[in-house]
């Protein structure tokens, strides 16, 4: 029984279990996707099975393999579950891997609340990724907020698609046929929830100076488009 596995052998460096997606996003209104797992048990072990757990519950059998021990299987992934991948050789654990269905953001009412705490200064031109990070960290810590930091992958995939935009000088959350979220997950980046803001200057726009609307939300931004 699975409840009696023991681990395998340390020496055993060939066995492996791999999932080609870790994170799984969703397209809008989909609650589910998959994940293609690649297996190979090795020499010793021609028999193989692969059994997953889902979230809190008991594990199941979903593949049963008495060939060579190794190839591939698509499994289902839902939205919001944590899924761990076992595969065994019998009642021996040779690897696991661990895939989770991202969850979509979703926008909840807000209770009324009172004015936050701006600083009384105006806020410099924001012509940078860390000028903007060190604005928005001055106005969370006004209001007794823990300060956000910056993700180098995350930076490189918005970056990438901010280039995207620019070259197809237009601003959506779509234009590669991807929405943000799948985005981060195929560049490997774990997130429970995710959010994406695309901008472009509106009101005026004078070389090198961004419109009215802008410079009163940021107090001053690239005239390029951006995302945060």
């Amino acid at each position: 029984m699975l409840q009696h596995l023991v681990l395998a052998s340390q020496a055993d460096a060939q066995v492996s279990i791999t999932a080609n997606s870790r994170i799984v996003g969703f397209s809008d209104g989909s609650t589910q996707g998959s994940t293609t797992l690649t297996y190979d048990a090795g020499p010793k072990h021609p028999y193989v099975e692969i059994w997953v757990k889902v979230d809190d519950a008991a594990p199941t059998r979903v593949l049963e393999d008495d060939g060579d021990g190794k190839g591939t299987h698509t499994a289902t992934v839902e939205k919001g579950k944590r899924y761990v991948f076992i595969l065994t050789d019998h009642a021996e654990e040779l690897a696991t891997v661990e895939v989770r269905g991202m969850k979509r953001f979703e926008r909840r009412p807000i209770e009324p609340a009172s004015e936050p705490t701006r600083p009384a200064k105006r806020l410099k031109k924001l012509n940078s990724p860390s000028a903007i990070l060190n604005a928005i960290n001055e106005i969370r810590a006004a209001n007794g907020v823990e300060p956000l930091q910056s993700s180098p992958v995350l930076r490189k995939v918005t970056g990438s698609y901010v280039t995207l935009m620019s070259e197809k000088d237009k601003a959506r959350h779509d234009l590669d046929g991807k929405h943000g979220g799948l985005r981060i997950s195929e560049a490997g980046y774990a997130a429970s929830d995710w959010a994406e803001n695309v901008a472009e200057n509106w009101g005026e726009k004078e070389p090198g100076k961004a419109g009215p609307g802008m410079v009163d939300e940021l107090g001053g931004a690239s005239k390029e488009h951006s995302q945060r």
